[in-house]
């Protein structure tokens, strides 16, 4: 496991590829995949642009208004929901680990590969052939 997700070349070493697998084996929904790209897109905005960006800047507003976990409220409490593009970052990054921890919690555990492969003989028939 380590292999896969610590070196800086490994294949889940990304946020990106972490994402994309997660989707893939199913782990995580349509909508829960593109709110954690945007998530991405937005920390990569603050890392790659210029000082003084902020969430009300336009790319980075542009892509909050873009988040989709607010929907899956019911309208009553949406009404309520942060207007600020920045409270709104906080609220759906909550939500989502909220939502990711509790599904990790509650779903049983895959069965797991054993860790070394068996090989196992072919049997013989009865008659010994």
């Amino acid at each position: 496991l380590r292999e896969l997700l610590v070196n800086p070349y490994a294949p889940l070493s990304t946020f990106s590829s972490r994402i994309a697998a997660a989707y893939t084996l199913g782990l995580i929904s349509r909508e829960e995949r593109g709110d954690l790209k945007l998530i991405k897109d937005i920390r990569n905005e603050f890392a790659h642009s210029r000082p003084g960006t902020t969430f009300a800047s336009p790319p980075v507003a542009s892509m909050v208004a873009k988040l989709r976990t607010p929907d899956v409220l019911p309208q009553s409490i949406r009404r309520v929901f942060a207007t600020d593009p920045r409270q709104i970052f906080i609220n759906v990054v909550a939500m989502l680990s909220t939502f990711l921890d509790t599904r990790r919690r509650t779903v049983p555990p895959r069965l797991v590969p054993p860790r070394r492969m068996v090989v196992v003989e072919p049997s013989l028939n009865r008659s010994g052939t």
